[in-house]
């Protein structure tokens, strides 16, 4: 899915943010959250960015720079509903 299906998708499930899984890692708005540019590292490259979201994970695959994985998560508010 392209990174606007996948923030669409993501917000009718009720997430609002977006972090990278690794430790220390920024918590990001979803809406604000830019993506993967299609860039490849040498001029006039480029590169396939697909997302798909896995429970409460996004699996990102960029072509020739693999793959990375991000965390969903809920509006604080609903957290400390749960």
């Amino acid at each position: 899915m392209t990174l606007e299906e996948l923030k669409s998708k993501a917000a009718d499930l009720g997430f609002t943010r977006i972090q990278r899984d690794e430790v220390g890692a920024q918590i990001v708005a979803l809406k604000d959250w830019n993506g993967f540019s299609p860039h490849g590292g040498a001029p006039g490259m480029s590169a396939a960015v697909t997302y798909s979201i896995e429970g409460y994970r996004v699996r990102v695959r960029k072509t020739l720079d693999g793959e990375y994985w991000y965390i969903l998560s809920y509006p604080e508010d609903r957290e400390e509903e749960n």
